[in-house]
């Protein structure tokens, strides 16, 4: 069983580079990164090293 299934478009991890503190940012069971994103912005502008993962 190694069948590797694409991510769906808009569906992706995302990762802003700030400083030495960062985040992690985990969406629900039936969400995407894109559901979190929004956090994951603010963070980032607060200079936050912030990462959503699929």
């Amino acid at each position: 069983m190694e069948k590797a299934y694409p991510v769906i478009a808009g569906a992706e991890s995302f990762f802003f580079q700030g400083n030495e503190i960062g985040i992690l940012i985990c969406h629900g069971f039936n969400a995407t990164p894109q559901s979190v994103r929004f956090l994951g912005e603010q963070f980032a502008r607060a200079g936050l090293t912030v990462y959503g993962l699929v």
